[in-house]
């Protein structure tokens, strides 16, 4: 839920994705994951398996919203997050990037085995 709130905390509208990689990108370093980034500012990691050999799996999410979000302040409420009432809560798709983190993280803290994994996050 963190990742979620700190994401949608911050506006992300086309052209300010680096905020939203200021972000996730600690994060997932901080689990193993490399990254590169391409001419046009995709985010592009690269998890190594660990314990076994395996497919490779791709997870992608982007990280831009349709509308500002400059300002609005996530409300967390016993139904969920919510938008302030000032914009759009951003969840479209902050709610992927967050999903991929967590559970990227989640695996890693567990020390479970698994195939290698290149995560994409789209401008």
């Amino acid at each position: 839920m963190k990742t979620f709130v700190d994401l949608c905390s911050v506006n992300t509208f086309h052209g300010q994705e680096e905020r939203a990689e200021a972000i996730v990108r600690p994060r997932l370093e901080a689990c193993g994951v490399h990254f590169t980034k391409d001419a046009i500012g995709n985010l592009i990691g690269v998890w190594p398996g660990r314990g076994r050999d395996g497919r490779w799996i791709m997870l992608n999410a982007h990280t831009d919203t349709v509308r500002p979000t400059e300002g609005m302040t996530p409300r967390i409420t016993s139904d969920g997050v919510a938008s302030d009432g000032s914009s759009v809560l951003g969840a479209d798709d902050k709610a992927g990037v967050a999903a991929i983190v967590e559970a990227v993280c989640a695996l890693h803290a567990s020390g479970a085995s698994h195939g290698p994994v290149e995560l994409v996050f789209t401008v």
